[in-house]
């Protein structure tokens, strides 16, 4: 299991894939490369979802803790 840093970090950094896939995905536009336009959308994705996952795994840990809480 992740540590709340380690899913911070991993939330952080897709979301930094996504901002540089979206600078080749504009790129590639302004150049008419619809290969390397639509691999760079892909790329959007997969980013997208691994920092949603982090981001869903922080929620989870973060209910958690306030069971335990008010278990206690």
């Amino acid at each position: 299991m992740s540590t709340r840093a380690e899913l911070e970090d991993q939330a952080h950094f897709a979301l930094m894939d996504v901002n540089k896939h979206w600078l080749e995905a504009l790129t590639a536009e302004q150049a008419r490369d619809r290969t390397g336009s639509h691999a760079a959308f892909e790329d959007i994705i997969t980013a997208a979802r691994a920092g949603k996952a982090a981001l869903e795994a922080l929620e989870s840990m973060g209910e958690e803790r306030r069971r335990r809480g008010h278990a206690a």
